[in-house]
């Protein structure tokens, strides 16, 4: 458990357990299968050989999985049918990462959508909603944003759009709104991706694109302010894995310095740095923020240079609330190196 101990039940049942895997007879031809997703709290004696010792990781499913399980889900619907034009293979390259629960519910999302809207079918319009449900939770429509709030989330979310636009960022922006959605007053969709093996410049970009919202509200309004805290999270988070995890800072040097992170109580170590010292974890954090300082300076860079982009993007979105990618292609043309007078 990580700490401490005891003699509860689960440690009985455990004990029980290890009893009757060892009483099965080489004849009986019993199997036990069991599955996990806390493969690091397992107690040693349940993996040793002639135990459980055949281990298969079930990993998130590829493209084709998900088609292949929105087409399962898809075809049991007692709320509504499938209409004719969904296209289920475009809802399974927008959702890498997503398990079959999570498929699964983005289906159940979809039917309430289409009986909402008194429709026997399920469209393409219901399953596109109901991403952005599973991802950032339904529209909230009780909070009230003054015209000043709402130029400061547009210019905020059209950072990101501008920067993204301007970078070698691998994943373009889908859909950009400033309609509050679950705890987010307003979201940026960038199209995600399957790709798990990624370079230090293109996490770079992806630090300069997410640093791009509060530098662009500083640009128009001289300050930052509380729309930024969730950037600043992902941003910190992103820092500290290509630190502390792929060992891509210059200073601290090619090192593995952060491990798992789990909770005490579900079997982390109690101190998850033992074995490295202060000046390294400091060394870490002067890292961190360099990574991110210099992240900051590049996205405005950017929007310095675009300064008619930004507002064109902004302007858009307090007119229409929401832009698709078909939407933004045009405001985006000609991103090219033009220099702009910065508003500071």
């Amino acid at each position: 458990m990580g700490i401490g101990g005891g003699h509860d039940e689960r440690e009985q049942t455990l004990n029980e357990m290890l009893v009757q895997m060892d009483g099965f007879a080489p004849s009986s031809g019993v199997v036990v299968i069991a599955a996990t997703n806390r493969p690091d709290i397992l107690d040693p004696a349940l993996l040793r050989p002639g135990r459980f010792d055949r281990h298969v990781v079930v990993e998130p499913p590829d493209v084709e999985g998900r088609f292949a399980i929105l087409q399962l889900h898809a075809a049991k619907r007692p709320m509504g049918r499938i209409a004719a034009g969904v296209d289920l293979g475009a809802i399974a390259r927008l959702t890498p990462g997503f398990s079959g629960a999570d498929l699964a519910n983005l289906i159940n999302e979809a039917s309430l959508l289409a009986i909402r809207r008194r429709s026997e079918l399920i469209e393409q319009v219901d399953l596109m909603e109901a991403i952005d449900r599973v991802l950032t939770g339904p529209k909230r429509t009780g909070r009230l944003l003054s015209p000043k709030e709402l130029s400061r989330l547009a210019h905020h979310e059209a950072g990101h759009v501008v920067v993204a636009a301007a970078s070698a960022f691998p994943s373009p922006v889908r859909r950009v709104s400033i309609v509050s959605r679950g705890r987010n007053a307003a979201h940026t969709d960038l199209t995600r991706t399957d790709r798990t093996v990624l370079s230090r410049s293109e996490l770079n970009d992806q630090l300069a694109v997410i640093m791009a919202g509060t530098v662009a509200e500083e640009l128009v309004t001289n300050e930052p302010s509380t729309a930024s805290e969730a950037d600043l999270e992902r941003a910190t988070e992103l820092a500290r894995d290509m630190v502390g995890r792929f060992g891509m800072s210059a200073t601290v040097g090619r090192m593995r310095i952060l491990g798992a992170s789990a909770e005490v109580f579900l079997g982390r170590d109690y101190m998850t740095s033992q074995y490295h010292s202060g000046d390294t974890l400091s060394g870490m954090d002067a890292a961190v923020a360099e990574l991110i300082s210099a992240a900051e300076v590049r996205a405005r860079e950017i929007l310095v240079a675009r300064p008619e982009r930004l507002d064109a993007v902004a302007a858009a979105l307090l007119e229409k609330e929401t832009l698709e990618e078909f939407d933004l292609a045009p405001l985006l043309v000609d991103t090219g190196t033009r220099r702009g007078r910065s508003r500071r």
